[in-house]
C-alpha cells in the first residue's frame, strides 16, 4: 500500500476509535441519585368538598340481616361511607325503627326520613307497573334484567313512574332467583291448584289464581304457622338460604323449582327528588357507585349461597322436586293472560310491559348464540 494512503487510514481509525471513547463518555448518564423516600409518621387528611356532606337515615322494608334483601342495604351504607372517607353517612333504620315497613315509601314523600332501602315491588298499591321493576313471572334473569334497566329503557320509565310520586330511585341491589315455593303435598299437574290456598307475593299471586287457587298475603311468622297448621296448601317466600333460617322446612316437605314467579329481584334506594336533585353531582357519583358495587356484591353472594342451603335442607328430608313441564307450560299460559290484562287496564304497565318483552326479543339474538350447548 502507498506510504501516504497508509499514514491517512491509520489516522481515520484513530479518529473513530477516539470519537467513539468521546461519546460514549459524553452521552451516558451520570451516577445514578438514590431516591430516599420520607418516613410518614402521620396520615394526610382528607378534606372532602363540602358539597358532598350528608348525615341520612334510611328506613329499610327489609331487616338488616335478611340475606340480600337487608344484607345488601346495611352493606351499601358502608361501602359509600368509606369510599367517602366518612363525610357521607346513612344510618340503616331497622323496619319499626321508626318507620314500619309498610309506611317506607310514604315516610319518604312526607320528608320524615331521606331514604328508603326497598324493592319497587313492595308499591304496586301505589303505582301498578312498578311490580315489573320487582321480579317478573317467566321474566328475565339478573344479568338479563340489568341489561334492560340500563340500556332498554328501563331507568327512564322507572324514573317517569317515581317522579310523579316526587321521588328518585336508585337501583341498588339485585338478589338471586327465589324457590319455587313450599308445598304439603306434591304438584303433580296443573290442577293441582284448584281450591287450594297459596302464599304468594307480586304478580305471582295473579297467576295462581288463573289456576283456580286463593291467594294469601302473610307475613313470615304467620305463613310459616298456617303452613305447619294446614290451613294453607303452599307457599313462596324467598331465596333457598332465608327459606332454612326461616324453618320452613319444619312446615312443609315438597320444596319446589324453579322460582318461575320471580327469576330475580331488584333492590333500590328510593330518594325525596328534592333531597336528590340537591345533590352535588359528584355526591350524586358516589351514591350511583356505591349502589354499583352493592348491585355486583348481590350478583355474586347471591349465586354462591344458595347451593350450601340446597345440600342443607336435603340433609333435613326436604325433598327438591322439578315444577313437572306441564305445570310450567299452565303457568307461563296464565301469566300471559295476567299480563295482557294488567296491560289493558293501565296504560303505564302496558308500555314497560312492552319495553321489556321487546327488549328481551333482542336479546335473545345474541344470548341464544353466545350459550354453550
Amino acid at each position: 500500500m502507498n506510504p501516504f494512503f497508509l499514514r491517512i487510514a491509520t489516522v481515520a481509525i484513530v479518529c473513530l476509535v477516539g470519537g467513539g471513547a468521546a461519546g460514549r463518555y459524553l452521552l451516558a448518564p451520570g451516577p445514578q441519585k438514590i431516591i430516599v423516600r420520607e418516613t410518614v409518621t402521620e396520615k394526610p387528611e382528607f378534606n372532602a368538598p363540602e358539597s358532598i356532606y350528608l348525615k341520612w337515615t334510611m328506613a329499610s322494608a327489609f331487616r338488616g340481616d335478611t340475606p340480600q334483601f337487608g344484607t345488601l342495604g346495611r352493606s351499601f351504607t358502608t361501602k359509600l361511607r368509606r369510599a367517602s372517607a366518612g363525610a357521607m353517612q346513612i344510618g340503616f333504620a331497622e323496619p319499626g325503627q321508626p318507620i314500619a315497613a309498610e309506611q317506607c315509601f310514604q315516610a319518604v314523600m312526607d320528608g320524615k326520613v331521606e331514604a328508603c332501602w326497598s324493592t319497587p315491588g313492595h308499591w304496586t298499591s301505589t303505582e301498578r307497573a312498578l311490580a315489573l321493576f320487582s321480579g317478573v313471572p317467566f321474566g328475565p334473569d339478573a344479568r338479563e334484567y340489568l341489561a334492560w334497566y340500563y340500556y332498554g329503557g328501563g331507568e327512564a320509565l322507572l324514573d317517569e313512574i317515581y317522579g310523579g310520586h316526587g321521588l328518585k330511585s336508585v337501583l341498588c341491589g339485585v338478589s338471586a332467583a327465589e324457590g319455587g315455593g313450599w308445598f304439603r303435598q306434591e304438584v303433580a299437574k296443573p290442577g293441582y291448584f284448584k281450591g287450594k290456598k297459596i302464599r304468594i307475593f307480586g304478580l305471582g299471586a295473579r297467576v295462581v289464581e288463573k289456576l283456580g287457587a286463593t291467594a294469601v298475603r302473610l307475613d313470615a311468622a304467620e305463613m310459616k304457622k298456617a303452613l305447619e297448621a294446614g290451613q294453607i296448601a303452599g307457599a313462596e317466600y324467598s331465596i333457598p338460604v332465608i327459606d332454612l333460617n326461616m324453618g320452613l322446612n319444619t312446615a312443609a316437605k315438597y320444596y319446589y323449582v324453579p322460582g318461575w314467579h320471580k327469576p330475580a329481584t331488584l333492590l333500590e334506594l328510593l330518594i325525596r327528588r328534592g333531597v336528590w336533585n340537591d345533590l352535588a353531582d359528584a355526591a350524586k357519583t358516589m351514591i350511583r357507585n356505591a349502589c354499583g358495587d352493592t348491585i355486583r356484591e348481590g350478583m355474586a353472594e347471591g349465586a354462591s349461597l344458595q347451593p350450601a342451603a340446597i345440600r342443607e335442607l336435603t340433609a333435613k328430608g326436604v325433598e327438591i322436586r322439578q315444577f313437572p313441564e306441564e305445570v310450567l307450560k299452565a303457568l307461563s299460559g296464565a301469566w300471559q293472560q295476567v299480563a295482557e290484562e294488567e296491560s289493558t287496564a293501565n296504560p303505564l304497565f302496558k308500555r314497560v310491559w312492552r319495553s321489556l318483552i321487546s327488549f328481551r326479543e333482542e336479546y335473545r339474538l345474541w344470548n341464544d348464540k353466545s350459550r354453550v350447548p
